[in-house]
C-alpha cells in the first residue's frame, strides 16, 4: 500500500497523469499504486489524488520534511496534539513553507494539476472509503499553490475521521450508503477558512 494512490476510471491524458505519478514520487519518494475508480454513464473525466486512512501519517511526515520549519516540528514531536493540528490548519504557515528551495516537488505537484485541470479532468484530493463507487474528496478548484497544498495537507490530517464518519453513515444508511455532490460523484468533502474539514454534515476541527 503506497501513502498516495491515484484513482481513474480511464486515462484519456496519460501523459500528464504520469507526470502527476511522477511528482508524488519526488514528494513521497513511493510511486502512486493505481486504483481503479468505478465508472458511469458520466462525469467520467476524473483523478482522485488518494490518501489512505492507514497511511495518512507517512503523507504528511513526507510533507513536514520538505517544508520545514513549524511543520517538521509539530509532525516530529506533537502529532496528533491540538497544537500541531493548529501548525497545519493556519495557511500562512504555507506561504512561508512554499517559498524554500525544498518546496520545488510541490511546485512540480502543482503545475502536473493544473495541467490536468487544462485538460477538463476533474482532480480532487480524495480518502479511499472501501466499498464505496468514488470515495470521498475535495475538488481542487483554487489556482493558488497555498491554497493547494493546504487542502491535500488537512484532508490527509483528517482521513482517519473521514473514513469513520463515512462508514457511520453508511451503517445508518437503509441502503448502505450515502450520496456524492460533487462533480466526479464522490462524497462531498469541505474546508473551512480555519482549516476544519466537513463531510455529511459533521465537523472535524
Amino acid at each position: 500500500m503506497t501513502t498516495i494512490s491515484l484513482g481513474t476510471v480511464y486515462e484519456p491524458h496519460p501523459r500528464e497523469v504520469a507526470e502527476l505519478s511522477q511528482a508524488i514520487l519526488s514528494l513521497t519518494g513511493e510511486e502512486p499504486e493505481r486504483r481503479p475508480i468505478q465508472g458511469f454513464a458520466g462525469p467520467n473525466d476524473v483523478v482522485q489524488i488518494l490518501i489512505d486512512a492507514a497511511t495518512w501519517p507517512k503523507a504528511l511526515g513526507a510533507f513536514g520534511l520538505l517544508l520545514g520549519g513549524k511543520f517538521a516540528i509539530s509532525f516530529v514531536s506533537e502529532l496528533g496534539k491540538r497544537s500541531a493540528a493548529e501548525v497545519w490548519k493556519n495557511r500562512e504557515n504555507y506561504a512561508e513553507a512554499l517559498r524554500r528551495a525544498s518546496a520545488a516537488p510541490f511546485k512540480r505537484l502543482i503545475e502536473a494539476i493544473a495541467a490536468l485541470r487544462q485538460r477538463d479532468q476533474t482532480v480532487t484530493i480524495a480518502v479511499w472509503i472501501p466499498g464505496t463507487q468514488r470515495n470521498a474528496g475535495l475538488v481542487i478548484t483554487s489556482e493558488d499553490p497555498v491554497e493547494i497544498i493546504w487542502e491535500i495537507s488537512n484532508v490527509a490530517r483528517c482521513a482517519p475521521q473521514i473514513l469513520e464518519i463515512v462508514q457511520r453513515k453508511r451503517d445508518a444508511s437503509p441502503y448502505g450508503e450515502v450520496d456524492g455532490r460533487n462533480p466526479d460523484s464522490s462524497i462531498q468533502i469541505e474546508i473551512a477558512q480555519d482549516g476544519s474539514i466537513s463531510i455529511l454534515g459533521e465537523v472535524i476541527p
